[in-house]
């Protein structure tokens, strides 16, 4: 937490104090359950909206997220926009991602997860495609392989050789 952020905690607990000073519980109420621990989460609900579409976590090594989130931002785009794209074309079969590779045992990178919000439906048309399209590609496909070959290639970034095609 920045010296700024410790004097908006402070300012927002004044205000709180005063409001309650002056007879404005309700508000002193709303103050002190915004600057509770999950509040910011409630006023991002509140001022976006709860789209009530689940988190889809893609796992991928903490360098090529890093990568993948610089490349998008130079291009100015969204990765939760570019994870949509991924899994729909993918369902509508004009991309083929590559068979995944993976690491020898032992020798996988950190890890870390792309996250986006996404429409469920989405992510079930990509999965009832990955179960069809899975002798053609020669293993079934996963969201996670799909977004993660989709940003790859979108993007021109190279993933580091890794030992055996997954299965």
């Amino acid at each position: 937490m920045t010296a700024k952020d410790d004097n908006l905690l402070a300012r927002l607990t004044a205000a709180s104090a005063r409001l309650k000073e002056v007879g404005s519980a309700d508000l002193a109420a709303a103050v002190d359950e915004a600057i509770a621990p999950a509040g910011w989460g409630k006023i991002r609900r509140a001022v976006e909206g709860d789209t009530g579409n689940p988190t889809l976590n893609v796992r991928m090594p903490e360098e090529l997220k890093a990568r993948i989130v610089a490349a998008a931002a130079a291009a100015g785009n969204e990765l939760p926009d570019d994870i949509v794209e991924a899994l729909r074309r993918f369902a509508d079969g004009s991309f083929s991602p590559a068979a995944p590779v993976r690491a020898r045992r032992g020798s996988a990178q950190k890890s870390t997860n792309l996250s986006a919000r996404i429409d469920p439906a989405i992510r079930e048309r990509a999965e009832a495609a990955a179960a069809d399209r899975a002798g053609d590609l020669g293993y079934t496909a996963t969201a996670t392989s799909i977004v993660t070959a989709w940003l790859v290639e979108k993007y021109g970034l190279q993933t580091e050789p890794k030992a055996t095609p997954a299965k």
